[in-house]
């Protein structure tokens, strides 16, 4: 129908305010921002629930959505800082790591990682993000995301970054997230609208570091470096030749069936 807004569905994290920024800012009748955990957004882009939502990329890899909106996405090239293993004992001794449920990417991620590092299988258990918690019943706790960048303070023989392992063993960014659509032709000018979204909210990093500041307890200066340089908001082709790395990774491992293509919006 004329004049119905695009519903766009978003996470609720730190990492996405750059891309989601301006549509907050902006009262507009084009279109519909809603927040949801990234599995149910990816429930509701299945469902056509939602137009376009911001999904892990393991997500669209295993079917979600039709469309990757292209120039865009939650990324990173090395340390990413929110996206960290915990342990108390040797990495090759780790057989179960326990994620939270918001994970599903940064948890494949580990996974793979290990099992190619190591050359045992490795199982994942989800569960509530609390490293203690986690630590009790499983080898390492995965976190991501805000419960990840407030965990400062934890006490464990090892953690790693598992951007920064990624880059070592690949050389190539991670894509942690993309905006997906829910159909092969999105509504017209969706992917317009994201976009200068993405262009204004990566040129307000300072003044949104700002409104965030002692956000899961970091200063100000802490969160625009977390967001400025630890993160990406790019979709170059380095970054779909990461995509494919991963998904190739993933296939080998038995978590993907096949290898879908990253299509554009």
């Amino acid at each position: 129908m004329a004049g119905t807004p695009i519903r766009i569905g978003a996470v609720p994290y730190l990492n996405a305010v750059p891309l989601v920024y301006a549509l907050e800012q902006e009262a507009s009748t084009a279109y519909q921002l809603t927040y949801a955990e990234p599995s149910v957004l990816a429930q509701q882009l299945r469902a056509g629930e939602i137009d376009v939502g911001l999904i892990p990329i393991m997500e669209y890899l295993a079917g979600a959505g039709e469309r990757v909106v292209p120039h865009m996405s939650i990324s990173s090239r090395g340390r990413a800082r929110s996206v960290k293993l915990f342990a108390n004992k040797p990495w090759d001794e780790v057989r179960v790591v326990a994620a939270h449920a918001a994970s599903r990417s940064s948890a494949a991620m580990a996974k793979v990682l290990l099992q190619e590092q190591y050359g045992h299988e490795v199982d994942l258990r989800r569960m509530e993000p609390n490293v203690g918690e986690m630590l009790g019943c499983a080898d390492a706790a995965l976190l991501i995301g805000d419960p990840c960048l407030a965990a400062t303070d934890v006490e464990v023989a090892h953690k790693v970054d598992l951007g920064a392992v990624w880059d070592s063993f690949t050389g190539l960014p991670f894509v942690y997230a993309a905006w997906v659509s829910a159909t092969r032709e999105p509504p017209a000018g969706l992917v317009e609208i994201l976009l200068e979204a993405k262009r204004e909210g990566v040129n307000s990093i300072g003044e949104i570091a700002k409104r965030k500041a002692r956000h899961a307890g970091l200063s100000e200066a802490e969160i625009e470096r977390y967001l400025r340089v630890d993160l990406n908001y790019d979709l170059t082709p380095a970054h779909i030749d990461g995509i494919r790395a991963f998904a190739d990774l993933c296939r080998r491992h038995g978590l993907l069936d096949n290898i879908r293509e990253v299509r554009f919006a």
